[in-house]
């Protein structure tokens, strides 16, 4: 079929304009909505989704459904085909990679800061028992571990 010939039984309503071609996503779209909501609610607020929590919470999704998808892994997650697939169907998730403490410390104190003011919750920032040690090793450090 030529696309014109699409085009046109798009047009005549003999095709849907939404469809997509390819095989269909073992998740719906619904489904899907969902996931990449959760994923942004949990970016904005601090807490960016590591791409084995996404696979560990799409592997729950399967078995909770009872759905099956043929792009397993080892472990029995979705494997690299879909993961690689759910990125390119939402463009606005992007997989980014750890940076160094400093930059990444200052960042993730930005984002708390604008995620509590768009709550109307900053002053949470003003209340003097909630300061906790952000750094990691020194928290070992105190409990007597040594790097």
């Amino acid at each position: 079929m030529c696309l014109v010939q699409l085009f046109g039984q798009k047009l005549s309503g003999n095709v849907p304009l939404e469809r997509k071609m390819g095989s269909s996503t073992e998740l719906s779209t619904n489904e899907e909505t969902v996931l990449v909501n959760w994923i942004l609610a949990m970016t904005r607020k601090g807490f960016p989704v590591h791409r084995t929590n996404l696979l560990m919470t799409v592997k729950k999704i399967f078995d909770e459904t009872g759905k099956e998808t043929r792009y397993i892994s080892n472990d029995g997650t979705p494997g690299r085909s879909w993961f690689e697939g759910f990125l390119r169907r939402h463009p606005n998730i992007k997989e980014r990679y750890a940076e160094s403490v400093s930059k990444a410390r200052a960042a993730w104190f930005e984002e708390i800061e604008g995620y509590l003011k768009e709550e109307k919750l900053e002053q949470i920032l003003e209340d003097p028992t909630r300061i906790f040690n952000g750094d990691e090793k020194k928290k070992w450090e105190s409990l007597g571990a040594h790097w």
